[in-house]
């Protein structure tokens, strides 16, 4: 502390201003962190919450066939066709039975009959992993890479699927990474942007600042010094 004292007032003003530039930097940090957390929060819940709209169209259909209103082939071809005309974005709904064969499958209905046994570009079994969250909880989150609709090129995918017991449905739909990721740089240039512009303006502020009091005390200390030579001229 007491080397800090010996600096001149230029030094420890520009002392202050890296610390209070470094805070903010902290608080910046701090906060982009949060926004990231928060759109994968609200990812998850949106993902979730659009198979359990699926979910419960099926729920509909299986309590038709229940009250005798439906056969159970015209039950199913409804839910069917219900899910595969709901949109979200540019992602789909898929549904499949607990051995693997597409029931429904609205970006490439020529699917439906075919096994989902099959893995992504990193080997990931796609069958496997959804069997595996509907064993442990009935429901769940799965994350792999995969090629949008109409495109080539596969993407970091988080899917929510979750099962349907009385027919044995598993419904599923997933979101891209990239989505959120461009949300989040959006925002992240908008918070970067302004913390330059604070820390442009508070570090002109304390350079003025610093500026007028250094030339006071300077000032002060001339007159001192004169005073002290018995020159008041």
């Amino acid at each position: 502390m007491k080397s800090l004292t010996r600096l001149g007032l230029s030094a420890q003003f520009s002392i202050l201003l890296c610390m209070v530039i470094a805070g903010l930097a902290i608080s910046a940090g701090v906060l982009l962190h949060n926004i990231h957390s928060q759109l994968d929060s609200e990812r998850q819940a949106r993902v979730e919450e659009l198979v359990e709209m699926a979910s419960n169209l099926v729920d509909h259909y299986v309590d038709e066939e229940r009250k005798g209103q439906l056969s159970h082939e015209e039950a199913q071809q409804r839910a069917i066709r219900a899910i595969s005309a709901l949109r979200y974005q540019d992602t789909y709904y898929w549904v499949h039975t607990r051995n693997g064969t597409y029931v429904a499958h609205a970006a490439k209905p020529e699917l439906v009959g075919k096994s989902i046994n099959i893995s992504d570009k990193n080997g990931k079994n796609l069958f496997e992993a959804f069997d595996a969250v509907i064993r442990k909880d009935g429901h769940g989150f799965v994350d792999y890479v995969w090629p949008r609709a109409g495109g080539d090129v596969a993407e970091p995918k988080l899917s929510y699927v979750k099962l349907s017991p009385a027919w044995g449905w598993i419904i599923g739909l997933g979101l891209y990474v990239s989505d959120v990721e461009q949300v989040y740089a959006e925002q992240r240039t908008q918070v970067l942007t302004a913390f330059g512009l604070v820390t442009l303006l508070l570090g002109a502020a304390l350079w003025w600042q610093a500026r007028r009091i250094v030339g006071q005390v300077r000032a002060v200390l001339a007159f001192a010094r004169r005073l002290a030579a018995n020159d008041l001229s």
